[in-house]
């Protein structure tokens, strides 16, 4: 009764309040209707009781107000209002007022190029380069200009750290560690109890920062293995793109072609070339056996573009055409699949 008694408002007063839980308290305020005014009575009030609690008590109150309610059982709608806008707080931010009214016709999706944007960041964090703030920065600036409810937008901050989780799984065990022990706790923190996107991107650009300054000191303190097991692994994803190269390689990974290779063979005992074209003729002898697919799809699946030179590369590897070996295979088939 004492704090209702400061935040009376001509024209409107607190006649019930209630705690639903332990950190929310609903309120039921009575305003006298005055169409001219500016602020709404109820508007007013709950400024004074905001600024209130921000200047005399330890923390902050972040309030949802329904629509005006002209008889009793309007209340349960106004209610549902006032908690349905308190869903939209990780946009909003804290330490204000949201009024449902006002925000329910601002909603939007968030563009599905994040993800790329997210693919972006992992690729450059593990390269390792510093154009991962920048992709950083695209996806949180894109975040904070979205009014999207708390749920989707954890959710989206949840698949970000997952994508990090699983990058980390591959890097090293030094940085997974830093990742599970420093990293991921802190940030699972901060989405817990901040609740304000400003605020999680500050701690989330902290702490990845700092997890980037730590990757780049264990590179630079080691060797470059990391890198060619990361580009064997490349290679095993996308030996079906016909612009596979050693050029491609050195733009992807940001290092001299020649380099690459040669850490390749020396890590692996085979040659970047050879490995590509072996899993390549690999898929394609697999294709062959169990497809009906003809020669010059096969082709093109496994990343070359003319049938002419798959024929003759798969002819030196296997021994014979692709032609003869389906027939090998299936010894009843007339067919060669062309």
């Amino acid at each position: 009764d004492k704090a209702a008694g400061k935040w009376r408002h001509s024209g409107a007063m607190v006649v019930g309040s209630e705690w639903i839980s332990g950190d929310r308290l609903a309120l039921l305020v009575q305003v006298h209707p005055d169409p001219e005014a500016k602020p709404r009575p109820s508007d007013a009030m709950m400024e004074r009781l905001r600024k209130w609690a921000a200047g005399d008590l330890v923390f902050s109150v972040t309030i949802g107000i329904g629509s005006s309610a002209d008889d009793w059982p309007d209340i349960k709608t106004s209610f549902r209002e006032a908690l349905a806008a308190l869903q939209y707080k990780m946009t909003a931010g804290n330490n204000r007022i949201i009024v449902y009214q006002q925000i329910r016709d601002k909603e939007n999706r968030v563009d599905s190029l994040y993800f790329k944007w997210l693919e972006d960041l992992i690729h450059h964090f593990r390269i390792p380069a510093p154009a991962w703030m920048d992709d950083f920065a695209r996806i949180f600036d894109h975040l904070e200009e979205r009014v999207l409810r708390n749920e989707e937008m954890q959710l989206l901050l949840n698949y970000l750290t997952h994508r990090f989780a699983r990058e980390m799984e591959e890097i090293s065990p030094e940085i997974n560690e830093y990742w599970d022990t420093v990293t991921y706790p802190r940030m699972a923190e901060a989405l817990k109890e901040t609740g304000a996107m400003t605020e999680i991107r500050a701690i989330y650009e902290s702490l990845i920062g700092e997890l980037y300054d730590k990757y780049v000191t264990i590179l630079e303190s080691g060797s470059n293995t990391h890198i060619i097991y990361d580009v064997k692994k490349y290679i095993e994803d996308n030996y079906a793109n016909s612009d596979l190269s050693l050029n491609h390689i050195s733009e992807r990974f940001g290092m001299n072609g020649k380099y690459a290779s040669q850490l390749f063979k020396e890590e692996f005992g085979v040659k970047f070339v050879d490995f590509l074209i072996g899993l390549r003729v690999g898929q394609a002898q697999k294709l062959l056996r169990e497809t009906d697919q003809s020669i010059n799809e096969i082709s093109r699946q496994v990343g070359y573009e003319h049938a002419i030179s798959f024929g003759r590369i798969f002819k030196k590897m296997v021994g014979v055409s692709p032609g003869d070996y389906r027939r090998l295979m299936h010894p009843g088939r007339t067919q060669e699949g062309m």
